[in-house]
């Protein structure tokens, strides 16, 4: 029984994204084609693997629970406005940056 499994790998130039593979992978460097392709593919399968959300899935996920909250009109509700101050600002700016980062 034979201990390796050969691939033979052909990526057609005139196709842009197998032509950018096919550079990338006669740039390398100092790494082994064979590793940085099994390493490639690992990656590739734990990403199909996780449970990880995309924006997508939360914006479908979204758009599933709007349709089954029903919105009420409280007739003409006037709220205060007011420009909020440099300190707020900044404040809701690193609020929304911290609630991205709980997606990556």
């Amino acid at each position: 029984m034979q201990d390796d499994y050969r691939l033979n790998l052909r990526l057609r130039l005139d196709n842009p994204k197998e032509k950018q593979a096919a550079e990338y992978l006669q740039s390398l460097q100092g790494i082994s084609r064979n590793k940085f392709v099994v390493e490639a593919i690992i990656s590739y399968i734990e990403k199909q693997n996780s449970k990880a959300l995309t924006i997508d899935d939360i914006r479908s996920i979204f758009k599933e629970e709007l349709k089954a909250v029903s919105f009420v009109s409280v007739g003409n509700v006037t709220m205060p406005s007011r420009e909020l101050t440099e300190e707020e600002q900044a404040e809701n700016i690193q609020n929304v940056i911290e609630d991205l980062n709980m997606f990556k």
